[in-house]
């Protein structure tokens, strides 16, 4: 029976790490979606840029 509750306690005790792996994945994916909006926004500036300046 101790030895039941040993385990049942060792898996509520990893499923928070588990949330975390998978909230450190969602951060990873939004940063790296905002480093791709930002590049394309950076872009998008240079070509207004230029744009202005044959104007």
């Amino acid at each position: 029976m101790e030895n039941d509750n040993n385990l049942s306690s060792q898996a509520t005790n990893q499923m928070p790490n588990i949330q975390q792996e998978k909230l450190s994945e969602k951060r990873k994916e939004a940063l790296e979606n905002l480093k791709r909006a930002v590049q394309e926004l950076y872009l998008e500036y240079d070509e207004y840029k230029a744009s202005k300046n044959t104007e």
